[in-house]
Parts: C-alpha cells; sequence; structure tokens
C-alpha cells in the first residue's frame, strides 16, 4: 500500500517528497500557483497523482470543470469522479453527467492525464452501509456501460466506513470479496484513529494501491509521535495548508516514515 501524505503548501519542499504518491485538491491547484507548480513538477516527475474534486472540504464536489482545468495545469495520473457526502443519488447523477462532459469534449486523454490511459476513481456515498452498497453496485453498473476497464477505475472507500458495524474497511472489503463484487483497485480516503492497526488488517488486500492522510504531519505538529498505542487526535491545526511554522521537524518526519512502514507492512 502507498501513502499521500497531506501536508501544508509552504512545507511541501520539507515533506512532499516523502512519498512518491500524491492526493491533491483540484480547486488548490487552481487557486494557488506554488502548490499547483510543486504536483506539476512532481508529475513530471512520475508521481502517481491523484486529483481530488474537494468533496471531503465542501461537502460536495467541486464543479466539474473546474477540475478538468485543474487537471490540465498538472496533468494527474488519475481523477476523482464527483461524488456528495452520504448521498447516493446525487453521487451517481454527478458521476454520469461527469463523464459526459468529459466525453463530449472528444477530449485528447493526454491534455488531462500524465499517461495516454484515462484514470479516474469513483467514491460510493450513502447514508448507512445498505445506501453505500446500492451506490457502488449503481456506479458499476454505470462504469460497465462507458465500458471502462477495471484497469482504468479505482474506488474510493471513505473513513467513516470504519463506524459502521462492518469490521472498518478490511470488514467491507472482505464482504466485496466474498459476494464477488471486487473490481479494479481500491484506495483508502484518510484514516481514523486507529491508523496503524487498520494498516496491518489491510496487507491481506492486494486490490489496496494507496491511502491519504494528513494525520501523521497534524500529531508530529503538536508533538506527537505515532504508534499503535496513540489516541486523542488532536485534530488539523488551523488554516492548515497555509501553516508555514514547523515546531517538531523531527517528530514529523518520524509520523511520515513510520506510517510508510506500515502501509508496507513493516511496522
Amino acid at each position: 500500500m502507498r501513502v499521500a501524505h497531506i501536508v501544508p503548501t509552504p512545507l511541501l519542499p520539507q515533506y512532499g517528497t516523502v512519498s512518491d504518491y500524491h492526493l491533491i485538491l483540484a480547486h488548490a491547484v487552481l487557486e494557488d500557483k506554488t502548490y499547483a507548480e510543486f504536483y506539476r513538477e512532481r508529475s513530471e516527475a512520475g508521481d502517481f497523482i491523484i486529483l481530488d474534486n474537494g468533496a471531503f472540504e465542501f461537502g460536495k464536489a467541486i464543479d466539474f470543470g473546474d477540475v478538468l482545468a485543474a487537471a490540465r495545469t498538472v496533468k494527474p495520473t488519475e481523477i476523482v469522479m464527483p461524488d456528495v457526502l452520504r448521498d447516493r443519488n446525487a453521487t451517481v447523477r454527478n458521476f454520469e453527467a461527469a463523464y459526459r462532459l468529459y466525453d463530449s469534449n472528444a477530449p485528447v486523454s493526454e491534455d488531462y492525464f500524465q499517461h495516454p490511459q484515462e484514470q479516474w476513481m469513483v467514491v460510493p456515498q450513502g447514508e448507512d452501509y445498505v445506501d453505500w452498497m446500492n451506490c457502488y453496485d449503481e456506479l458499476r453498473d454505470r462504469i460497465d456501460r462507458i465500458v471502462l476497464t477495471d484497469e482504468s477505475v479505482t474506488f474510493g472507500l471513505f473513513e467513516e466506513l470504519a463506524d459502521w458495524d462492518l469490521g472498518g474497511r478490511p470488514g467491507v472489503l472482505s464482504m466485496l470479496h466474498n459476494t464477488h463484487r471486487c473490481a479494479g483497485t481500491y484506495h483508502l480516503l484518510g484514516f481514523q484513529e486507529r491508523m496503524l492497526p487498520e494498516m496491518r488488517e489491510l496487507q491481506e488486500f492486494s486490490c489496496v494501491r494507496g491511502t491519504d492522510s494528513g494525520k501523521g504531519f497534524s500529531y508530529g505538529y503538536y508533538g506527537m509521535e505515532v504508534d499503535t498505542t496513540l489516541s486523542g487526535y488532536p485534530g488539523r491545526p488551523k488554516d492548515y495548508f497555509n501553516i508555514k511554522d514547523d515546531p517538531f521537524p523531527n517528530v514529523v518526519r518520524h509520523n511520515l516514515e513510520v506510517i510508510n512502514r506500515a502501509a508496507t507492512g513493516q511496522e
């Protein structure tokens, strides 16, 4: 499993290359030249870049035309299709509308992507597990109709799935496997406090490509070292992406390295 560490923009020179796997925000690409230039260079260097749509930050994705404009700037490896938090129907509708918008422009994939192969991430949503599962199945149906291959689609699993009594995301993946619903690869969107234990549990699933988290930096900012006993997440510091001070750099680097090792089964 690979890890995309989400860190403040002014500190990208220190921590932005701890991993060659990144999840970046489309609206930040459009609003912040420093942010956009850093990740455009990482894309040119061959790093894996996931361009996110801002649904977590705003409750729903930003306009997909703006996401495509950001894609032209940074040339990501993968683009996250629109989703609406906890809303199955809106997520499916927005996915269909977004792909129609992209396809109607007779696109040349190299204008938007790092590689000639289009690569998309879809994020099923729902109010509860049954609703989420229906969204997952409906998105798979739409993907089949568009004739996208499993290799060109990743499913994003949001961290709140751990709140439902299913054994967390390892339990969800087991259920998908047992009901023959697994398709393509999976990316884990964020982690809750059980970050390291959940990473260990996920090692058996080769379909999980990666995850993203800002917790390594956030804990480190407050001088807290990540380990298996850590609890009491302090939350992201205020104005996170504009933070310039770095009071505990050794702790931050320790945390990022511990998370990287855990993701590859070394911790």
